[in-house]
């Protein structure tokens, strides 16, 4: 396969989810903020707990290029989210969107182009960067809603088309998320390539200078200039497919790149089996820097 060549689209601007929602928020009457506590009172008094749970919904990654939101409006809650979500998808898919349509009781966006392939290609295909930049401005966005992922999980066999889904969970105002100002992803491929999407300007090179010329092979900016810019470092060895001790190091790999991110001010967001190979893919992981960091703040 050899995606052709383009340029994904300029991300649109920030959306401003509404702080409306529908908590119980009243306030007991003076006589009740009086009486024993809720444990002691009577069957009948009219105090009612808080809601003792959130909304939940689900974003799930499908064949080679679908994504499917279920249940990010139930009972008409907040129903212009699917609107905001898909209109950010089109904004950022590198080669568009064929179709949006109902699928069942869920809402399928069919992206043009196969972005869930996997990332074994050097340099990375056009479809691979672009689904990476889709899924920053998705998970950006629908965090500026107050949906925040819980977690990613594959409970499904699907062979070759397995894929996460991502379990979100409606959090304004219990409390807040809070506010971020640059999103990331890092891509593991091959056997050896570290790809950081999104990078700002020092991270590749802070990443490589880290772990040196005995751990690094190469390092550069791929596709300077173009939207679909990455960093890309070339590690020695197969850190990706290690054997015997080399086991040991990649996981030290690891250890040191988040160690590295988190001088630069990136947590680690969530991490997402988003390719399309069986048994040899792995997790893009993605990271956001908080809005009001400062250097030398703790970062978890």
């Amino acid at each position: 396969m050899d995606p052709s060549a383009g340029r994904c689209a300029a991300p649109p601007p920030p959306y401003t989810g509404s702080n409306n929602n529908s908590f119980n928020d009243k306030k007991l009457p003076p006589i009740q903020q009086q009486n024993a506590p809720p444990f002691l009172s009577s069957p009948s008094s009219s105090l009612q707990p808080p809601p003792s749970h959130t909304k939940l919904a689900c974003l799930s990654l499908h064949m080679s290029d679908r994504i499917r939101l279920l249940n990010f409006h139930p009972l008409n809650f907040h129903p212009e989210h699917i609107r905001i979500i898909t209109d950010v998808v089109r904004a950022n898919a590198v080669k568009g969107v064929q179709d949006v349509r109902l699928y069942d009781q869920s809402t399928e966006i069919k992206l043009a182009g196969y972005p869930w392939i996997s990332g074994g290609y050097r340099p990375l295909p056009e479809d691979r960067v672009g689904a990476i930049k889709v899924m920053i401005a998705m998970l950006k966005t629908l965090y500026d809603l107050g949906w925040v992922v819980q977690f990613a999980s594959d409970i499904w066999r699907k062979g070759s088309l397995d894929k996460d889904s991502l379990i979100m969970r409606y959090t304004h105002n219990i409390p807040p998320p809070r506010p971020t100002s640059h999103w990331l992803g890092v891509s593991f491929d091959s056997s050896n390539l570290l790809s950081i999407v999104n990078a700002p300007p020092s991270l590749g090179a802070a990443v490589a200078t880290h772990f040196g010329d005995d751990k690094v092979s190469s390092h550069k900016p791929a596709f300077p200039g173009e939207k679909r810019e990455y960093y890309e470092i070339k590690f020695r060895g197969h850190p990706w497919r290690p054997s015997g001790t080399e086991a040991v190091k990649s996981r030290l790999l690891i250890l040191g790149l988040l160690e590295v991110l988190e001088e630069h001010a990136f947590r680690l967001y969530t991490a997402i089996d988003q390719g399309d190979s069986e048994g040899s893919g792995s997790d893009t992981w993605y990271c956001c820097r908080d809005e009001d960091w400062v250097e030398g703040m703790t970062v978890y």
